[in-house]
């Protein structure tokens, strides 16, 4: 478990320097796709690393937790960046929706994708 909550601590630090980078580029458009291109990286690392000590299941909760560390480092994060640092933009006219949406966002793409990651990486 400590590798999911190191691999979340990493996911959430990564994709939060990416939004302030997104944000003061003007790449907003892009911050989804290379957020979740992150999150494939970080996950899919962490249970190919640990395949051999986890059951399918144990690599789902893995990939899972991973994801919900992640998610809660996102959300304040994301306020950060909406609230203070670029509070006058545009992109931050609604911060707490934004904030809730890339929690979600990252909570079912993390069970999915350690679903789907857990069943291709038994087979490999």
């Amino acid at each position: 478990m400590k590798d999911a909550v190191m691999a979340g601590l990493a996911l959430g630090a990564v994709v939060t320097v990416w939004g302030l980078v997104a944000m003061a580029a003007g790449l907003v458009a892009l911050f989804v796709p290379v957020a979740t291109l992150i999150q494939l990286v970080v996950v899919v690392g962490l249970l190919a690393r640990t395949k051999s000590a986890h059951t399918y299941r144990d690599a789902v909760v893995a990939g899972s937790v991973a994801s919900a560390v992640g998610a809660g480092i996102i959300f304040f994060g994301s306020l950060l960046n909406t609230m203070v640092v670029f509070a006058g933009r545009p992109e931050a006219a609604q911060p707490v929706a934004q904030a809730v949406a890339g929690v979600i966002g990252t909570l079912v793409t993390g069970v999915v994708l350690s679903a789907i990651a857990a069943i291709w990486l038994r087979r490999a």
